[in-house]
């Protein structure tokens, strides 16, 4: 590009020294040469701009990629999906599942129950008993022997699509959530 306009910016000097001094292009025939002259300067310095294009590796410019932030995950959303894969029939998987979601809600309630002031046992007794909570479906989670709503419930569960176990994990969680200090909830991860 810079050499065609080298030679445009030549041809054109040629051509103000041609008029300004007619001795210096006395040698070239004025009618017949001009545009002839022109048309072989335009097409030495086309020439030059479509070699000057060919041969150049110009980047032309291109947004960066748009940045992208990694996703966090929600606190207690590994729970949420560990207790969603619990399914109405039993298989030695679920039995699994269900053992490590009553273990982790354990761990809460036992750490709820810490900072009401209760010993580990005197936790682990209010667990066993259900008298911890009002609502007998969470009571019968921790429960260590059926109680009389989980017997009244059992027609009820014949005709609900959600597992039993599954149902009173969550009105446990809610339960263990009702008994947690406002600024506790911030951060907790079930």
């Amino acid at each position: 590009m810079r050499r065609a306009l080298v030679a445009g910016v030549a041809v054109v000097l040629l051509g103000l020294a041609g008029v300004a001094a007619p001795g210096l292009t006395a040698w070239v025939p004025a009618a017949d040469a001009v545009p002839l002259l022109l048309a072989a300067g335009a097409f030495v310095a086309g020439a030059l701009a479509v070699r000057d294009r060919l041969g150049d590796d110009r980047e032309y410019a291109v947004p960066a990629e748009r940045e992208r932030y990694p996703e966090t995950p929600t606190p207690g959303t590994d729970f949420d999906d560990l207790l969603g894969d619990v399914v109405p029939y039993r298989s030695r998987a679920d039995d699994r599942r269900q053992e490590r979601v009553a273990e982790r809600l354990e761990a809460v309630a036992l750490a709820v129950f810490a900072t009401e002031g209760y010993s580990e046992a005197a936790a682990r007794d209010l667990l066993a008993d259900g008298s911890w909570t009002d609502d007998p479906e969470a009571a019968a989670f921790f429960a260590e022997t059926g109680s009389d709503a989980a017997a009244e419930g059992r027609l009820r569960d014949l005709f609900e699509s959600t597992p039993p176990f599954v149902r009173r994990a969550r009105r446990a969680v809610a339960a263990l959530d009702a008994r947690t200090p406002s600024e506790d909830r911030s951060g907790e991860d079930a």
